[in-house]
């Protein structure tokens, strides 16, 4: 089992070019989830998160993992690929239900 540290929130606008290039300090969600070689949606406080289109994903995992949007149940080998001990960023290009599973 590993630990998935997440945090939800939409961009910031860079002050230099006007591109949304930062996550913004406006949080919606964040938590620490407890993954399983079983997939399971990932979970906040209140029950799954489910990103709006163009929210950001940053996540930290503690082991690899593999993640999964847009409600796609996360499987070994398809979606993105998380290397343990690494902070990776997403925009959510599809709304809906982000699902997490270690790879071992």
């Amino acid at each position: 089992m590993g630990t998935l540290n997440f945090t939800v929130g939409s961009y910031a606008k860079s002050k230099g070019s006007g591109a949304a290039t930062i996550m913004s300090s406006n949080i919606r969600a964040s938590d620490a989830f407890t993954t399983s070689t079983s997939a399971a949606n990932v979970e906040d406080g209140s029950g799954d998160i489910i990103m709006a289109l163009g929210e950001v994903l940053r996540v930290y995992a503690d082991e690899a993992m593999w993640l999964s949007f847009g409600g796609v149940a996360a499987t070994v080998g398809t979606g993105f690929y998380v290397p343990a001990e690494t902070t990776l960023e997403w925009e959510g290009a599809t709304a809906g239900n982000v699902s997490a599973i270690d790879v071992a």
